[in-house]
């Protein structure tokens, strides 16, 4: 099954944790059912556009501005999982 057409994103907060759910018109996606990402990137037009694979076997194609959503929520979410300062080599200057 392939969901196609724009999407939008929002970030419902719940009492212990942030979780990002993307809306494609009727479908919601928590992070918890994303199966795999696959990314691609255009390095000299500036872009970047990643298909989600979802649990049961749903593919879902972002557009340029919810790629870049994603992506940002993404990163975060590996940073704050891994426990990795958004500024690195300032957080290693103090540990020096």
């Amino acid at each position: 099954m392939y969901v196609g057409g724009r999407s939008s994103c929002i970030t419902a907060i719940t009492e212990e944790v942030a979780m990002t759910i993307f809306h494609f018109g009727k479908h919601t996606v928590p992070f918890a059912d994303i199966h795999d990402i696959n990314v691609e990137y255009r390095y000299h037009d500036n872009e970047i556009y990643v298909d989600l694979e979802l649990n049961g076997g749903v593919q879902l194609s972002l557009n340029l501005p919810d790629s870049l959503t994603f992506m940002e929520q993404f990163i975060k979410k590996i940073r704050e999982e891994k426990d990795i300062p958004l500024d690195v080599k300032s957080q290693q200057a103090v540990e020096a």
